[in-house]
């Protein structure tokens, strides 16, 4: 009877403990302090994206990042470090142009996106990854900008032209619409654009049934975020593309003052920043840290 009982409860136990990860993925108990030589930032790791996290945490247990460079710092986007070939690398060393690794299978979660600070790892892109899975070591850092309202529509247009195109060629091509197409043709050839605009949003109506018929996802912003975006900030391109499994908790004044160094081809710092040191922290360790260095987090 007694080992039923503790069957029990250790049932019990792990159901609860799965429920909150699923109700809160955001959860954090493990956090990484990345010193660098323009100063040092830390992180959480999210509960809710245990690949990732459990990734991330062995390379830095065996002290992967150290001696990196900062092979990307892009102006409203993105730090990134984490290619290998950097550590010794000239000055006109390509990196991170071709991530070809494909390790861990994405574990996308809507509350968990590319907000400011968010942490995630790149990946090789839809043409030999379908699937968006991440590479095992390269890592980025959202810093992005703060989008009204208008942008975000207009991102969501953009995002989802080439499909809802070739759904559009597709019925123009079909008998019953030769004459649609041949009228758009003809406004485009003539510059009658706001004709020809008309014309294709009759076109995208008539398609739209297909699209949902075939199940095909269409990249749309949601209210949360929205909501984030027009007062946070970040990159809402790469929601749904890449992994979230983090998000600055310290130090997000150091990563924004290395996205506006001098940068060369692909936005490689002209001046060399390496990544000198990784520490992994506990909850217990990560509270300690803060009260030492008595500063406000970016939660």
């Amino acid at each position: 009877m007694t080992k039923l009982i503790i069957y029990i409860c250790l049932v019990i136990t792990v159901f609860a403990s799965a429920c909150t990860i699923l109700n809160n993925p955001a959860k954090m108990k493990n956090y990484v302090l990345f010193t660098t030589d323009m100063g040092e930032f830390a992180f959480g790791l999210y509960e809710g994206t245990p690949e990732h996290r459990d990734q991330f945490l062995k390379l830095c247990k065996v002290n992967y990042y150290d001696s990196l460079l900062v092979f990307r710092a892009s102006p409203k986007g993105y730090i990134a470090t984490g290619d290998t070939l950097s550590r010794y690398a000239t000055a006109t060393t390509i990196l991170g142009d071709n991530i070809t690794e494909t390790a861990i299978h994405p574990e996308f979660n809507k509350k968990l996106i590319n907000r400011k600070g968010a942490v995630g790892f790149l990946r090789a892109d839809d043409k030999i990854n379908p699937n968006k899975m991440s590479h095992s070591g390269i890592v980025y850092f959202v810093v992005g900008e703060v989008l009204d309202e208008k942008a975000l529509r207009k991102l969501e247009t953009q995002k989802n032209a080439p499909v809802i195109g070739k759904y559009v060629s597709a019925f123009m091509d079909e008998p019953e619409h030769t004459s649609m197409r041949d009228s758009m043709l003809f406004y485009r050839q003539n510059r009658l654009l706001d004709d020809f605009r008309r014309l294709y949003l009759q076109a995208t109506d008539s398609v739209m049934p297909r699209i949902k018929r075939d199940n095909v996802k269409l990249f749309a912003i949601d209210k949360y975020q929205e909501k984030t975006y027009t007062t946070i900030g970040g990159l809402p391109t790469m929601d749904g593309e890449n992994t979230v499994f983090g998000q600055v908790v310290y130090g997000l004044n150091t990563l924004e003052q290395i996205t506006k160094v001098k940068t060369g081809v692909r936005f490689r710092p002209r001046k060399d920043i390496y990544i000198l040191s990784t520490e992994v922290m506990n909850k217990k360790e990560w509270k300690a840290f803060t009260k030492a260095h008595k500063k406000t987090t970016n939660q």
